[in-house]
């Protein structure tokens, strides 16, 4: 089969993923297990570690734009707290102010207009019992006027029940300011905190909350669907985020598990336990970026169609990233079948014998990421494409 010349294999997934989502964050069950359920495991011979893993052809709209990445760090004020409402002891303060540097440079990654905190907003408690909302105003170079009568706003938000950070921006962010949520109330008591970033639904732009799933109608204007988030009602499998180590990594897998069941991405089943993949004999160079990569974390899902990746490196935060195919596959398929507009000078074929990637699934996917980058955000929709922001360039599905 030629694996150049197909695109709908894709164009299903995606569309698949669209179609489920309105009925997912308003309140009906997903296919993944409720608390108690059973995992489906994978079909017998389709184990990631062996070579009987199921391919796709890769579409022919799927691309890579190699640009390496500046050196990012966050803005002056990005995660510096009240210090009457700062949490805990002086480990917690830290692990949540390193969340909203890590959600910050994630959106410069993206390529999101920030410009720094706004009026030297420090991170402080919304005015929301259950769960604590923790909240700081950024600013956007791209200010619009908007409901909270604040044109430069950018809210960043994090839930106490959530491992992450998420923005509120746009014409979501006016919605969010008006009392039109539960309780005729606005913000974080009316709809809830963002428990992901925006995403594609149906052709839609939408994000889900707390409380429901704001979107787009037929005209273009945003309205919002009270329902239960899919992760509110079920839980990951044990073997998600298995670790023997530090329970930390397990925490953050099952984190981002929930996170892909928000955004109702097909069943993530996995296949095996978190794998780590000890690279400090050998650092994974990260292009023109200053640092490397020195550790992976890796679990696979579905037979290796999806995975969750946690890099090791001090050149960024630390943060757990969905791979979804055709991202997946474009990773793994292998030095011979790369992705138009890579090139050898885009990066250069790393595969070190000397350490143990335990089984084929990551040593091929470790060698996807040693010619295309570590992925630095998760798939997200611009311009007419799904697009993933690796540290040696853009691949880019055109839908």
């Amino acid at each position: 089969m030629n694996k150049r010349n197909t695109r709908g294999i894709y164009r299903f997934f995606l569309a698949g993923t669209a179609v489920l989502l309105f009925a997912a964050c308003a309140g009906l069950e997903s296919g993944q297990q409720s608390s108690g359920g059973g995992t489906p495991e994978a079909p017998a011979g389709e184990s990631p570690a062996d070579s009987s893993r199921t391919s796709y052809p890769l579409p022919d709209t799927l691309s890579f734009r190699p640009e390496a990445i500046p050196e990012i760090r966050p803005a002056q004020g990005v995660g510096e707290f009240l210090s009457a409402e700062a949490p805990g002891d002086e480990a917690e303060k830290k692990a949540l102010s390193d969340l909203f540097k890590s959600a910050y440079t994630e959106a410069l990654y993206m390529e999101t207009p920030l410009a720094g905190v706004l009026g030297g907003d420090k991170v402080h408690r919304w005015p929301r019992p259950n769960p604590v909302t923790w909240v700081q105003n950024w600013r956007t170079r791209e200010g619009r006027a908007n409901s909270w009568g604040l044109p430069d706003l950018v809210l960043a938000l994090k839930a106490s029940d959530r491992n992450r950070v998420y923005t509120v921006r746009d014409d979501f962010l006016d919605h969010y300011g008006k009392s039109l949520g539960l309780g005729g109330a606005n913000g974080a008591a009316g709809y809830g905190s963002p428990r992901t970033g925006e995403f594609l639904q149906d052709n839609r732009r939408s994000q889900c909350f707390d409380l429901g799933l704001m979107t787009e109608d037929e005209n273009g204007s945003v309205v919002f669907i009270p329902g239960e988030p899919p992760s509110l009602r079920l839980e990951p499998a044990a073997l998600v985020g298995s670790f023997s180590g530090d329970e930390s990594i397990a925490a953050a897998f099952r984190d981002a598990w929930k996170n892909g069941m928000d955004r109702n991405l097909p069943p993530l089943n996995p296949d095996s336990p978190v794998v780590y993949i000890d690279m400090r004999p050998f650092p994974m160079p990260l292009g023109n970026a200053s640092g490397a990569v020195t550790g992976l974390y890796i679990q696979s899902f579905n037979s290796g169609g999806a995975a969750l990746v946690l890099a090791e490196s001090e050149a960024f935060y630390p943060a757990v990233r969905i791979l979804e195919r055709p991202f997946t596959d474009a990773l793994t398929a292998g030095v011979n079948e790369t992705l138009p507009g890579y090139t050898s000078g885009s990066g250069t074929p790393w595969n070190p014998a000397g350490l143990d990637f335990q089984d084929e699934f990551t040593a091929s996917l470790a060698a996807g990421f040693s010619r295309y980058g570590i992925p630095l955000t998760d798939a997200f929709f611009r311009d007419g494409k799904m697009v993933m922001r690796f540290s040696r360039g853009w691949m880019e599905l055109e839908l």
